[in-house]
């Protein structure tokens, strides 16, 4: 029962209740009774749980936005467009919030009064759409406000789950769900929705690859096929092919058989000719990947890319090989994995990407692959591994900062801090600051005995660190990465100068300037020449490090500074990159990690894990790498000197295993009588990985799900132990799911494709690893064809119906407050609280007297009063007394006269006060009640 603008009854039959016991009550009032009646009252209100109701006026908003890839550019456009609608149509007390969902919901902006956000941050995959839990999130936000609503900007499609479970919340919290269609428009397009292609073959065997393709309507186009990212057909013009796409459904087949071992990637991209411009064109490739099983070589690479003489030892022990040199290495990871160890001699990996790097990495600990990496002068930390992810494997540390053997050197670092360096990279760093991190890096690896300034330039220098000693590097590091961007452009020749000035006044005699410059805005060459001529005279070096590549203008002006200059130059156009180029040139040059004496050299017990049949005997060799062991890393020979250091060590790494070896095969090493064995062993510990290939596993597709199934031989299993799948992901995550038995001899797993890009993964059962083809998604389940062409809209539909929403062509239909609901505040809890106090009352009055207490102070209080105001009165009579009259009798008037009022004398004594009134009858029946009841539970 509501009563409009004042409050709330839920239970109004309860007051029926009340009244009834009120009027049993009220027969005999007394005043323990009316006591009583208040808290019969507050019971009674307490069970009709009443509500104050307020008037409001103010909406509770959430705007829930689709960001799935089925929703098109222009869609998205015009979902930027409805949030400055929303944000100019709030109100004073409004409260908006923002949720983007894809594959999963991601709160842009929670509970506000006004709207912040100009972009959308999700960042999950946009391959599927969970609208239920987008509805969720939302409805969490609003809580259980009654005018709470829900705007929802989708096409209605989703992936996930059925949303109408999370509709019925919202009609229960009393949140509308208003949606706008943001479908896209029925109009010609054309998209790949399938691939059906073997996930395994064997080399050289002929498989086919089959795409499906999809026209709203008979068209002319084209299409072109790409094997590994290149186009098969490059004797046409783009590898373009013309075909007539029909309505509906289309098949393009093609046959194709791979010669060597490894994965392998097909996609197929189509266009429509003769047509206007499709709105969607993101569905209008697919690109599905086989793995390749056959013998895999040894993937060596050098300086030359040719023979040398690790490639002559590995052919005489039978290892097939493939040699390249590094300056020629394109691998990614795919082309990796049809190799079964990558041998690295004495090559540095400057000239590799970040992610080449990261995938020789993931070769070793996803693919199951080996690594041995071979010494040499530019190798390891001369070669630019310190602080990679390669570096990150191996069983070695390149850098042992208590290790005393370091030559004190003047360092001074010049940083570029034009306007350019205020760029923002992926990362979400600025270049400045990425900078500045591997300028840190570099002060980090120096000690005591070096020294160290910073420069920062832009049209001037800027000394930020003079130089000094590296006492306190911590204190030289917060100054380093202080350095901002400050806009104009980089003045090298200003910038050499000023480090030139530092390094000279410095008392060690080793010196070294290393400069960091963007190579596309390099200004004021100035004397550059003769400077640098004459600080190679007082023998001081100077490195480039230039962010860009070597095609860009000022590239070549860097390159003849480090020429002139005696140091080494870098070009790298990922500036998360930088860290390894600073760290690499400063171990070059502080430190020599390089020993050309000769060195005893001994087997340690790890040889026989290595080499069982093999006892390699003491041997002196020159010419190896500074290393220093990692714990747990097992060393098989080491130097029998106070170094200690390991000069063969190994250890295994996720799946794969690794090697290093600190000799330079290619020197000195080479012509010793245990050179072969070593070699060998080396190579072939490094090779002999558990992972194998099993073409008894098979992968199918479920929408997004792939299902993993293997078939299991009785030999299995009775071992089976507990059997499951590892994925490895694009990003580099890893995804373990339990195998369980779909029959008497197959074990089956699924999970969720929830990224596209390859995917990778072992089945491991009865201790045993064996390779799962390669897993990616296709074609966006975004993308799959629906029966109904009206999926989306229905949905929408349902849920405004359920919630009483409805469809909103006006912004402004959202902000109607026509019927808004009031405020309501539950007075429950005053009320229980108000009850509580009184009954506490109720129980201590007959312990204490309460009530007779109450009386007496009452009493006691009226007597003093009525004292003062008696005593008051007394004393203004006898200070004022009564003047006589002179007025003149007046005339008799034939009226007998009034008698004259008598009042007290003047001087008469005051009434006595009356003494103080018993309790009355009752409360002393009670009292005597009390006593007694007391006095028998004593007794």
């Amino acid at each position: 029962m509501d009563i409009p603008g004042l409050c709330s009854i839920e239970y109004p039959e309860m007051l029926v209740l009340g009244l009834g016991l009120a009027w049993l009550y009220a027969r005999r009032l007394r005043v323990r009774n009316a006591w009583r009646l208040l808290l019969l009252g507050i019971a009674v209100l307490l069970l009709c749980r009443p509500s104050l109701l307020r008037p409001s006026t103010s909406l509770n908003l959430c705007v829930l936005v689709d960001r799935s890839r089925s929703i098109s550019d222009e869609s998205r456009g015009r979902q930027l467009e409805i949030l400055e609608y929303v944000r100019d149509n709030l109100q004073p007390g409004d409260r908006v919030s923002v949720v983007s969902f894809n594959d999963q919901p991601h709160v842009e902006q929670g509970p506000a009064s006004g709207l912040t956000i100009g972009s959308f941050e999700n960042p999950w995959s946009e391959d599927a759409t969970d609208l239920a839990g987008g509805l969720e999130t939302a409805l969490g936000l609003l809580g259980n406000d009654p005018n709470a609503r829900v705007f929802l900007l989708s096409d209605g499609e989703y992936t996930e789950r059925n949303p109408l479970g999370q509709a019925r919340s919202a009609r229960r919290q009393g949140a509308g769900i208003h949606y706008r269609d943001l479908k896209r428009r029925e109009l010609f397009n054309l998209s790949v929705t399938d691939v059906r292609m073997p996930d395994k073959t064997l080399t050289n065997e002929p498989f086919r690859i089959v795409f499906q393709v999809n026209s709203t309507a008979a068209t002319a186009g084209r299409y072109r096929l790409l094997r590994n990212d290149r186009v098969v057909n490059e004797e046409q013009a783009g590898g373009w092919t013309s075909y007539q796409f029909q309505r509906g459904e289309n098949q393009i087949v093609f046959a194709d058989a791979a010669g060597a071992a490894g994965i392998y990637s097909y996609r197929l991209e189509v266009e429509a000719l003769g047509r206007a411009p499709e709105v969607m064109r993101n569905d209008n490739r697919a690109e599905r990947f086989v793995q390749v099983v056959g013998e895999r070589p040894v993937l060596l690479v050098n300086n030359t890319g040719q023979a040398d003489n690790v490639a002559g030892i590995l052919s005489a022990g039978n290892i097939p090989l493939h040699i390249v040199a590094i300056d020629g290495f394109r691998f990614d990871l795919r082309q990796m994995e049809g190799h079964k160890a990558i041998v690295l001699n004495n090559v540095p990996i400057i000239t590799l990407t970040r992610e080449q790097i990261e995938d020789v990495q993931r070769f070793v600990t996803q693919e199951g692959g080996g690594l041995l990496v071979c010494g040499g002068n530019r190798s390891f930390a001369s070669g630019g591994y310190y602080m990679t992810a390669i570096d990150d494997i191996l069983p070695v540390s390149l850098e042992d900062r208590q290790q005393s053997k370091k030559t004190a050197t003047a360092f001074s670092i010049v940083l570029d801090r034009s306007g350019s360096m205020a760029m923002t990279t992926p990362s979400g760093k600025t270049k400045m600051a990425l900078a500045n991190n591997a300028a840190a890096e570099c002060i980090r690896l120096m000690s005591g005995v070096d020294s160290v300034s910073l420069v920062a330039v832009d049209s001037a220098a800027h000394i930020i660190v003079p130089q000094k000693a590296v006492e306190d590097p911590g204190a030289i590091i917060t100054r380093c990465l202080s350095v901002e961007s400050m806009g104009g452009g980089i003045f090298v020749y200003t910038g050499l100068v000023a480090a030139a000035r530092e390094v000279l006044g410095a008392k060690q005699l080793n010196k070294h300037i290393l400069l960091f410059a963007d190579a596309a805005d390099a200004e004021e060459p100035g004397e550059y020449q003769k400077l640098l001529g004459e600080l190679k005279k007082a023998g001081v070096t100077v490195s480039v490090v230039g962010l860009g590549t070597e095609a860009d203008v000022d590239a070549e002006f860097l390159k003849d500074v480090a020429a002139r200059g005696g140091g080494s130059v870098y070009f790298t156009q990922d500036a998360a990159q930088l860290v390894q180029f600073f760290t690499a040139d400063t171990l070059t040059y502080t430190r020599n990690r390089f020993i050309e004496e000769p060195a005893p050299i001994v087997a340690g017990a790890a040889a026989l894990t290595m080499a069982p049949h093999n006892r390699w005997q003491k041997f002196s060799c020159p010419q190896y790498n500074l290393l220093f062991a990692r714990p747990d890393s097992n060393v098989a020979l080491r130097t029998a000197d106070v170094d200690n250091a390991p000069v063969l060590a190994f250890w295994q790494r996720g799946l794969g295993r690794v090697v290093t070896l600190a000799l330079d095969p290619n020197l000195a090493f080479a012509q010793h009588s245990q050179y072969g064995d070593i070699m060998l062993s080396a190579a072939r510990w490094a090779m002999g990985s558990s992972v194998s290939d099993n073409l008894q596993i098979s992968v199918d597709y479920q929408g997004s799900f792939a299902n993993i199934r293997m078939e299991v031989s009785q030999e299995q299993q009775q071992r089976i132990g507990t059997p499951e799948i590892i994925v490895f992901t694009p990003d580099g995550k890893s995804i373990r799911k339990p195998l369980h038995w779909s029959s008497h001899d197959q074990l089956s797993a699924s999970f969720k494709i929830a990224q596209p890009g390859l995917h990778r993964g072992v089945v491991r059962v009865a201790g045993e690893d064996y390779k799962i083809g390669p897993i990616s998604m296709a074609v966006s389940p975004e993308f799959l064809q629906r029966n109904d062409p009206d999926f989306g809209r229905d949905t929408l539909r349902e849920l405004a119906s359920t919630t009483g929403g409805q469809r909103v062509q006006d912004v402004q239909q959202v902000f109607h407050r026509r019927g808004m609901q009031p405020i309501v505040r539950p007075l429950l809890l005053p009320l229980l609280v108000t009850f509580l106090l009184l009954t506490l009352c109720e129980i201590a009055e007959p312990r204490f007297g309460l009530l007779l207490r109450l009386k007496r102070m009452r009493s006691a209080f009226r007597t003093r009063i009525a004292r003062r105001w008696r005593a008051s009165a007394a004393g203004r009579k006898t200070r004022s007394p009564r003047r006589k009259s002179v007025r003149a009798a007046p005339e008799p008037t034939g009226r007998p006269a009034r008698p004259a009022r008598t009042g007290p004398e003047p001087n008469a004594p005051a009434e006595p006060i009356p003494p103080e009134a018993e309790p009355p009858a009752d409360d002393m029946d009670y009292l005597r009640e009390s006593k007694a009841k007391a006095r028998r539970r004593l007794s």
